[in-house]
């Protein structure tokens, strides 16, 4: 079956070269005629006068004359041309038929102007790699990832610095990611967010590793304890897995840093 071959063709198209998009187009063929065509199948181009005559083949003619004859469609080319432009005109054969024509080759038929004649048919084909196949390839795919990599983990004022880093960069099968950054106590059943919130977008597209980090500073609430908590970075896609990343923090606050906020 031909379509599974073309399938197939595709398929080994775009998982062994990488092919996004594919063009598939085909001409119609020849109608064989395993008998030679009888003169009742061939018209008669002898009406025309050669001195106008600007060119011709089994299926066409094109003149300066205009001329009518049975079983021919007639065009007037100034539809094209333009009213100014010289008459002219082409003429081709109904159906199969044929102006008689010396040369080989007359059982090989033509459909004259038929759809199939004049009308190309294209399909076009965007191959889009789901995150399985990708995978299978080794490539990356979907969106890029973020990590904390502050060397230390203690927060010791009421304004703290986050350093994030974007830990690839931005490729036609990496997007960017748009996530949100606070601190939080998840000692108990109520989780509270204990700081203000900023909002980060990773888009870097460098190939340096220091152009892809991203500092944010946030400032922490009133009365809070001194102990563990956790900050956590929170994909804004809501179809995207909550939590990004979870880092614990460790506060240690003077009395004085308290009443100063």
């Amino acid at each position: 079956d031909t379509v599974d071959e073309l399938q197939k063709l595709i398929r080994r198209l775009t998982d062994s070269l990488n092919a996004t998009n594919v063009v598939v187009t085909a001409d119609h063929g020849f109608v064989y005629r395993r008998d030679d065509l009888e003169n009742v199948d061939k018209l008669d181009s002898s009406s025309f006068d050669k001195q106008l005559l600007i060119d011709s083949t089994r299926r066409f003619i094109l003149t300066e004359q205009e001329i009518k004859l049975e079983n021919m469609h007639k065009f007037d080319m100034r539809h094209l041309l333009g009213d100014t432009h010289p008459a002219l005109f082409a003429y081709s054969p109904k159906a199969d038929l044929r102006f008689k024509l010396q040369g080989g080759g007359l059982n090989f038929a033509h459909g004259g102007i038929s759809p199939q004649e004049i009308v190309v048919p294209v399909l076009t084909y965007n191959h889009k790699d789901n995150k399985k196949t990708l995978e299978k390839k080794g490539i990356g795919y979907g969106k890029v990832g973020v990590s904390v990599i502050n060397e230390r983990k203690k927060i010791t004022s009421n304004k703290f610095k986050v350093k994030i880093f974007q830990t690839e960069k931005i490729t036609d099968k990496k997007k960017p990611r748009t996530f949100r950054v606070s601190l939080w106590d998840l000692d108990n059943e109520q989780n509270r967010m204990v700081s203000d919130e900023m909002t980060v977008i990773a888009d870097s597209k460098s190939d340096e590793p220091e152009k892809r980090q991203y500092t944010v500073i946030l400032t922490l609430g009133s009365n809070l304890k001194n102990k563990t908590y956790y900050l956590r970075l929170i994909d804004e896609d809501t179809d995207e897995v909550k939590d990004i990343a979870r880092e614990s923090f460790e506060l240690s606050l003077l009395i004085s840093d308290f009443d100063d906020f």
